[in-house]
């Protein structure tokens, strides 16, 4: 049956953290031998949804609340907060790392085309085999950002 996660957990198997409200499959079933003053108490098996190790969450009638019985760790809400702070820190690290290597290949360009200068005319003697690669390369990349400059002013 399908059922909105009612607390923030962290699978055990794969450590991937699924947030309190996420709607998932679910198998209801009534825990045998155990009731709260009459009230039936049920357990809610489902899996993982990265490594589809299994799970379970049991109510808890005496405190209002769920206990996850295995397969996962309940997370309170500073953990959830911390793990919110941890992935947005992993993605400006990726945007920062995806910048540092464009500059860099801005900075190998430049070098190229001072290269390229130096030995269209002829202040470098006879271009050696690497140097008529690297222009071939430059021109080839010159191309490329041309047509993608292209098409991108042409999606707007």
């Amino acid at each position: 049956m399908p059922m909105k996660i009612p607390l923030s957990i962290c699978c055990d198997t794969c450590s991937h953290f699924i947030r309190r409200g996420k709607t998932i499959l679910s198998r209801k079933e009534q825990v045998i031998g155990e009731d709260c003053m009459g009230i039936p108490i049920y357990r809610f098996r489902f899996n993982c949804t990265k490594c589809s190790a299994p799970l379970s969450i049991k109510a808890d009638h005496v405190n209002l609340d769920r206990v996850v019985e295995s397969g996962a760790t309940r997370l309170t809400e500073a953990e959830e907060r911390q793990v919110a702070v941890k992935k947005r820190r992993r993605q400006r690290r990726r945007v920062r790392k995806a910048t540092t290597e464009e500059e860099e290949e801005e900075e190998e360009i430049a070098a190229l085309d001072d290269e390229e200068v130096a030995v269209r005319e002829g202040l470098i003697g006879e271009a050696d085999e690497d140097s008529k690669r690297k222009i071939a390369a430059l021109d080839g990349m010159k191309s490329m950002e041309t047509d993608n400059k292209k098409n991108q002013s042409g999606s707007l």
